[in-house]
């Protein structure tokens, strides 16, 4: 009898000291829940982007659509993560095909040559995603660069 209650102890034991663990490992998941998914978010994101780059080769575009919406879905995941931040900038000289624009983001690779997690959309407005720690460098960028051109014949 004395052994039966000696193994039911050791097994009991044993059984308390899994719990413990498992538990153990779900509030350290919980604690750094954040940046689980952060890395996750960032690893999907990147690998969207490289698949859209290897599918805007082909003629097809249903592949690269798709990507696109995983990389928006991430990146949306970011933003309401606090990862990155999104900005949107009314400008008033300042378009896709302006020769400021190419102005603006060359002298932002030549401040950051390694690039950022950033992204630029235009369309109504120019719309900026980036590291939140970005965006004021982005916001004196467009403050220099909306600007009429030199050349008062030149299109905006």
């Amino acid at each position: 009898m004395k052994k039966i209650l000696s193994d039911l102890a050791k097994v009991l034991s044993m059984q308390f000291v899994i719990l413990l663990l498992i538990i153990g490992l779900f509030s350290l998941g919980y604690y750094f829940r954040k940046d689980i998914l952060i890395s996750y978010h960032k690893w999907g994101r990147a690998s969207a982007l490289r698949s859209m780059s290897k599918h805007s080769m082909q003629t097809s575009n249903d592949k690269f659509h798709i990507y696109s919406q995983k990389m928006q879905k991430h990146q949306k995941a970011l933003i309401e993560l606090g990862y990155l931040e999104e900005r949107t900038f009314e400008t008033k000289y300042l378009t896709i095909s302006s020769p400021q624009a190419n102005k603006m983001t060359s002298e932002y690779m030549e401040r950051y040559p390694r690039g950022s997690s950033g992204s630029i959309a235009w369309g109504k407005a120019l719309t900026i995603t980036d590291l939140p720690e970005m965006m004021a460098t982005w916001e004196e960028l467009i403050k220099k660069y909306d600007v009429p051109p030199d050349d008062p014949n030149e299109e905006t």
